[in-house]
């Protein structure tokens, strides 16, 4: 006779609890590694526009600006920066658009993020760059940005100065 081979059901159990075990451990790691990435996402996002903006700025000797846009065409008074915005050629340096063939050039359209992003501009609605590279922003702008769920040092700051450097700090979240 020969021996049968296979799996006894003790084995195959034993097999399928340690299989559970290790799933339940990395369940919250990867909830954490999405969040990560969606807030690195959104981070790179605003950091691509100001840098955008500063480089159109010097190559064009002209003001460009960044806004919240809903519309993708005109800057928005109020609501958030997750729902878009636009870069654009501030001829008239006024942080809005110039309508279409009055000196004003739509440069990109930034798309909305994730609902679960949010990002938060302090000081002014828009920031605005200089022909020399500089920002009109009379003290650094800050970009917040955060996802829902987040966790200790989450959360990333972007900031900007007066000269127009742009540099990215990690940051505590904010209390739920």
């Amino acid at each position: 006779m020969r021996g049968h081979s296979g799996f006894t059901l003790i084995e195959l159990l034993v097999t399928l609890a340690v299989a559970a075990i290790l799933i339940a451990a990395a369940t919250p790691s990867l909830g954490a590694f999405f969040r990560t990435n969606r807030v690195a996402g959104a981070t790179n996002d605003v950091v691509l526009s100001l840098q955008l903006a500063r480089a159109e700025a010097a190559r064009r000797g002209r003001p460009v600006s960044i806004c919240r846009s809903t519309d993708g065409a005109t800057c928005a008074a109020a609501g958030d920066w997750q729902a878009g915005w636009i870069v654009f050629q501030d001829a008239n340096a006024t942080g809005a658009p110039a309508p279409a063939g009055a000196g004003s050039d739509l440069i990109r359209v930034f798309q909305p993020l994730d609902a679960a992003v949010t990002i938060a501009l302090t000081g002014a609605g828009f920031a605005r760059f200089l022909a020399d590279g500089s920002s009109s922003i009379g003290a650094e702008a800050t970009f917040d940005v955060q996802v829902d769920g987040c966790t200790d040092r989450q959360r990333r700051r972007v900031l900007v100065n007066r000269l127009g450097r742009v540099r990215t700090l990690g940051v505590e979240c904010d209390a739920p």
